[in-house]
């Protein structure tokens, strides 16, 4: 499901209603992965929230974070690296994906996932500017 080198520490952050998905990658993380945690905690309101500080600094200390959580994080501190796993969430970018969708409970089954990130892109929904050089306009 993911590559991760021998090297990378691994931490996989969810919360109780996601932890069978967020067991069977750190599972499969274990494998591989220098080494691996699992930190289960409840994780926000809403999709979108900052992650306390505590869970903020924790992912400090890891390489590869994947959060499989029923709401989304955002970590505006993050930055782009290249990893598009981390990627997909640093604030001022844009996440598109396109292809199948079954490794994370979608229902498109395709033999390719291609992800991408736009840096600072512009972005307009229903004739409105949401975003303009990766700053949002609401």
């Amino acid at each position: 499901m993911f590559k991760y080198r021998k090297n990378e520490r691994v931490l996989v952050l969810t919360d109780s209603k996601k932890l069978d998905i967020a067991e069977i990658i750190l599972d499969e993380s274990t494998e591989v992965a220098k080494y691996s945690k699992l930190l289960e905690k409840e994780i926000g309101t809403h999709d979108g929230e900052e992650p306390s500080k505590e869970i903020a600094k924790e992912m400090l200390n890891y390489d590869v974070i994947i959060a499989p959580t029923t709401h989304s994080i955002s970590h505006t501190k993050a930055k782009v690296t290249g990893k598009i796993l981390e990627d997909e969430k640093v604030m001022g970018t844009c996440h598109i994906a396109l292809g199948s969708s079954l490794g994370f409970g979608g229902k498109v089954k395709v033999p390719i996932h291609l992800d991408g990130v736009i840096k600072k892109p512009t972005i307009f929904v229903d004739d409105e500017e949401i975003m303009r050089k990766g700053k949002f306009r609401l």
